[in-house]
């Protein structure tokens, strides 16, 4: 195997966990803003 080889196996094995890591990011963030905003809303009506 080549360096270019190995370099493009990585960058293909990167890409595949990165993509699965944004999904859990993005889920986490969409959490976190929706407790957030009811946190806020929470205080206000209480």
């Amino acid at each position: 195997m080549t360096m270019v080889e190995r370099y493009r196996a990585n960058e293909r094995e990167l890409n595949c966990r990165h993509r699965i890591f944004d999904d859990v990011e993005t889920h986490r963030s969409n959490a976190a803003k929706t407790t957030h905003v009811e946190a806020i809303i929470g205080k206000h009506t209480g």
